[in-house]
């Protein structure tokens, strides 16, 4: 008879989305790309997935111009941001 083995405890690495949530919609449906332009330089190209989700007849999207820090993350905070404002304007 030998000893029980002990588990292993692993911590579990979290990771950030590779999709968001609409602010509009609400479906988990938001991709981000990283897009290169020699005219306007690096940019972010955020665009929602979901067909029945436009504004003014066309799909809600926006270009956000890439800093040297902002991540994806950061991109897609400043579009729920920019977002908000339009509403409450």
């Amino acid at each position: 008879m030998g000893r029980r083995r002990r588990k292993l405890y692993r911590p579990v690495r979290r990771v950030l989305p590779k999709v968001f949530g609409c602010p509009r919609c609400g479906a988990i449906s938001v991709r981000i790309t990283l897009q290169h332009n020699d005219q306007k330089g690096d940019f972010y190209h955020i665009v929602c997935g979901n067909p029945s989700c436009k504004v003014n007849e066309k799909p809600l999207q926006e270009d956000i111009p890439r800093t040297e820090a902002a991540e994806v993350i950061d991109a897609y905070n400043r579009f729920v941001d920019d977002f908000n404002k339009k509403i409450i304007e």
